[in-house]
């Protein structure tokens, strides 16, 4: 088993982890998004926004110098997590998921995302790693349904 390490991301890190986030848009998106809705939103430089955007509130997932992985917060929220398409399915998501959870539960006692209603393999994972969805709701600026889960400390110690 790998030994992944973590660290704050930085603007060199940025070109590495658009590319990760459009990799994993483009490979894990067309289940629920049409093609030309992941085009539009890859081509309209959101992505990158997003994440640069975010750079402050981002830790990097490496396994040796390879990042694999990224995470970013905005406050009590956990805003984005993608863990590069090779690397899926190997715990890898888990251990950064774990890494961020430790980082916010020192600052808050109930943590919260929100996952497109229909990225089931996310929910899954989700749930799977002891969030629970507290509402569905349909959001017309995206045109989309989200589930917005929580996380608090006291779940966390039961599990």
């Amino acid at each position: 088993m790998s030994e992944y390490r973590f660290r704050p991301a930085t603007t060199d890190d940025l070109p590495i982890l658009k590319g990760i986030a459009r990799d994993v848009i483009e490979s894990c998106y067309a289940s629920f998004l049409s093609r030309e809705a992941i085009r539009g939103y890859i081509d309209s430089g959101q992505s990158d926004r997003e994440i640069e955007d975010g750079v402050s509130g981002c830790v990097v997932m490496l396994d040796g110098d390879e990042r694999i992985g990224f995470a970013i917060t905005k406050e009590s929220t956990l805003h984005l997590l993608m863990i590069a398409p090779a690397r899926q399915n190997q715990g890898c998501g888990s251990e950064l998921l774990r890494h961020v959870e430790d980082g916010l539960f020192d600052r808050y006692e109930t943590i919260y995302l929100q996952s497109f209603a229909r990225n089931c393999p996310a929910n899954r994972f989700y749930e799977k790693n002891g969030w629970m969805t507290v509402r569905e709701e349909y959001l017309p600026e995206m045109g989309l349904e989200m589930l917005f889960f929580e996380k608090t400390i006291a779940a966390t110690e039961r599990s």
